[in-house]
């Protein structure tokens, strides 16, 4: 990970304040000088995650736990169970192997979110190797808005989910791979999502069709129109996708979770209520979603009037936001479907964004764009409070060794009282 120009100075972010490294990399933007004193920072976060006491990290983490009561034997019955879409309780290898290996080792919740960290790190830091380089993410106040938009769409305070945003960033890594080098080999990380997060089964399925048809802009944008105005479109397909996975897969895990997603009505309710009874910012998917929307909207328009032209080097960039923003819409016929997906566009489209105000300039857009400003720092300023929230005090001003010797509590929680 070091690289031989910077050793010392990535010894020193590393080991006596790793969170120097983390400005350093937001300071300039380089991610390539500045990759492993982030990358050991963002495990760093791990290693003192802070378990909150109820939701997602919590129930991942006592369900760790409960493995180390696991023996060999039945692990490997169940993961064979898995395999074959006949599992009554797992559907994703990756969450049920990892948990039964580390619980071999300990029951620590350092060890638990420590190892998460480092493999959603592996691929975050790759990924952004990938779509920043060579590109001065502070020219504008755009580009700086667009550059932070892509890291914290889904920064390392995502691993309380464990398995969906890591699953996000194989499949967004893998497919911007084959993009820019058409290597199908890469393909590989798109199948690791899959095994990730079950859900990843669908858009890796469509971006085969996807990729035959990069191109053809027109197309796309045909399509992205549709989605956005009849995204009901699939939710009379729900109930033969239900009876399809019931006839294969019986009363499997799998089963369970796509009745959950398409017949489950207390389920559909609470996924799409969820936010009602919540202040105004608590939603902010929703202010992001409002300032992409118009943006897309005004480059459709834009390039149908012929008044701009995509250039060939984000042309592919550009249909695969596209591509990915209509899966997300078509996905809204089933529960919390649409709007993970979604998340994935926000990245990509972010990284689209950067490139294209980085070399291009239009009026009319730029307004738009300059406009919608408000509503990225909502989104930003609520991404980063999650940050605060699982993250020890510590991580921010203090070192590994000096970590271990306090008592972990997050910033927010101190702020709160």
């Amino acid at each position: 990970m070091l690289s031989k120009s910077n050793v010392k100075l990535d010894i020193l972010f590393i080991f006596l304040f790793p969170i120097v490294g983390c400005i350093s990399f937001f300071k300039s933007g380089n991610i390539t000088k500045y990759a492993s004193p982030f990358f050991f920072f963002l495990v760093f976060f791990g290693v003192f995650f802070v378990v909150p006491t109820s939701g997602d990290a919590y129930r991942q983490y006592q369900d760790f736990i409960g493995f180390s009561a696991i023996n060999f034997t039945e692990f490997w019955e169940e993961f064979i169970k898995i395999l074959n879409f006949k599992s009554m309780t797992e559907s994703d290898i990756y969450a049920y192997s990892s948990k039964f290996i580390l619980s071999r080792i300990s029951d620590s919740a350092s060890l638990f979110f420590g190892f998460h960290a480092f493999t959603f790190a592996l691929v975050y830091v790759s990924t952004l190797k990938l779509v920043l380089k060579n590109v001065n993410v502070h020219k504008t106040i755009l580009t700086t808005f667009f550059f932070l938009l892509i890291v914290f769409v889904a920064p390392i305070s995502k691993i309380q989910y464990v398995r969906y945003y890591f699953a996000g960033w194989l499949f967004i890594y893998g497919a911007l791979k084959i993009l820019k080098t058409k290597n199908y080999k890469n393909y590989v990380f798109i199948i690791l999502s899959i095994l990730v997060h079950f859900s990843f089964l669908v858009p890796a399925i469509l971006f085969i069709g996807y990729f035959f048809l990069r191109k053809r802009i027109y197309v796309w944008m045909i399509i992205a129109v549709f989605a956005f105005t009849s995204n009901s479109f699939l939710s009379q397909f729900t109930s033969s996708i239900s009876t399809f996975t019931q006839t294969n897969f019986g009363e499997s895990q799998l089963q369970g979770k796509t009745a959950a997603y398409t017949e489950n009505e207390e389920y559909i309710k609470q996924r799409t209520q969820r936010f009602e009874k919540r202040t105004w910012y608590a939603n902010p998917a929703k202010y992001l979603r409002w300032a992409y929307n118009v943006i897309l909207l005004t480059l459709i328009s834009l390039i149908l009037l012929k008044k701009i032209k995509i250039k060939k080097s984000l042309l592919n960039l550009f249909t695969f936001s596209l591509f990915l923003f209509s899966i997300g819409q078509l996905g809204n016929a089933f529960a919390s479907l649409g709007e993970r997906l979604e998340q994935i566009f926000f990245i990509v489209f972010s990284v689209f964004c950067l490139h294209y105000f980085y070399n291009n300039k239009n009026k009319l857009l730029n307004n738009i764009a300059y406009t919608c400003t408000p509503l990225y720092s909502i989104f930003l300023v609520m991404s980063i409070r999650e940050i605060f929230s699982v993250g020890d005090l510590f991580i921010f001003i203090g070192n590994p060794l000096f970590a271990f010797l306090a008592d972990r509590i997050s910033i927010l929680s101190l702020i709160s009282g």
